[in-house]
């Protein structure tokens, strides 16, 4: 009976450390997002898009553009701003609140407006683009090296932004 209760325990042990094994591989492999390379337009300025910046209260109401926020990156007074979309997309806005938080700094709401483009693509393959914004409009205050933040609606974190001297 004893030796019974030892076989079955060790075939047990096995099973789990098989299961847990089975586990590890599973959960480290890649997903078929992980694998795809995301290549963006190259940064010479043919292939990036420039939108425009602005404080309006009636735009800020407007539903936001169907993309993804890939990444961000403020360069001076120029946000560039890396995608990603299933639809093809035009004539970007950064659409700032006229609203802001009052706390040091402050915080301004902000989306991103754009039109559909016409294209063959109809939402079978994802549109990777870059665009880049001048956010001086933006800012609270037009005095070098005011502080703002910017919370971009589809991104989780706000961005940091001193207006240049």
């Amino acid at each position: 009976m004893v030796v019974l209760l030892n076989v079955q325990y060790a075939i047990l042990m096995k099973y789990i450390q098989l299961s847990l094994l089975l586990l590890l591989v599973f959960s480290c492999s890649l997903s078929k997002k992980s694998t795809i390379t995301l290549t963006y337009p190259s940064k010479n300025p043919n292939s990036m898009q420039h939108g425009i910046a602005k404080i309006d209260a009636a735009g800020f109401e407007k539903e936001a553009a169907p993309l993804t926020i890939d990444s961000l990156q403020i360069e001076g007074a120029t946000l560039h701003l890396y995608y990603t979309s299933s639809t093809s997309l035009e004539n970007f806005e950064l659409v700032g609140s006229p609203n802001i938080a009052k706390s040091f700094p402050p915080i301004r709401a902000c989306k991103i407006l754009a039109s559909n483009k016409a294209s063959k693509n109809n939402g079978k393959q994802l549109e990777l683009g870059v665009v880049e914004f001048d956010i001086k409009p933006l800012a609270n205050k037009m005095i070098a090296e005011s502080p703002i933040y910017l919370q971009i609606e589809g991104h989780s974190e706000k961005i940091l932004f001193a207006y240049p001297k």
